[in-house]
């Protein structure tokens, strides 16, 4: 459940980012868990945030999908990767490009 709820504050944090920015610290961070464990909760946060899924690739553990659409904005396209890394831990990056360009977002 801790999975889910720093996932859920870490897409949160991730889609407040402007796409022009150096990537931040925060957008790569280390689980103490199996990658399938995290990639799992990675999901369940998306779909609990209601954001659109555009494509998922479980055997590469990544995932794209849209947030932010609001009236003055066409929102960001987030590509989310989960990585095996040692000791049965997981290395997450997350990645975010405008969408609809400079002059809508």
């Amino acid at each position: 459940m801790y999975y889910l709820r720093f996932l859920t504050v870490f897409l949160i944090l991730a889609a407040s980012v402007s796409a022009d920015e150096p990537v931040p610290d925060w957008s790569k961070r280390t689980f103490s868990a199996p990658a399938d464990r995290v990639f799992s909760a990675a999901l369940k946060s998306i779909e609990a945030q209601h954001h659109e899924v555009k494509s998922k690739d479980e055997v590469n553990k990544v995932v794209t999908f849209h947030v932010g659409v609001t009236a003055w904005s066409w929102g960001y396209n987030m590509n989310l990767k989960v990585a095996s890394a040692e000791n049965s831990t997981s290395n997450v990056s997350i990645e975010i490009a405008r969408s609809g360009g400079k002059t809508v977002s």
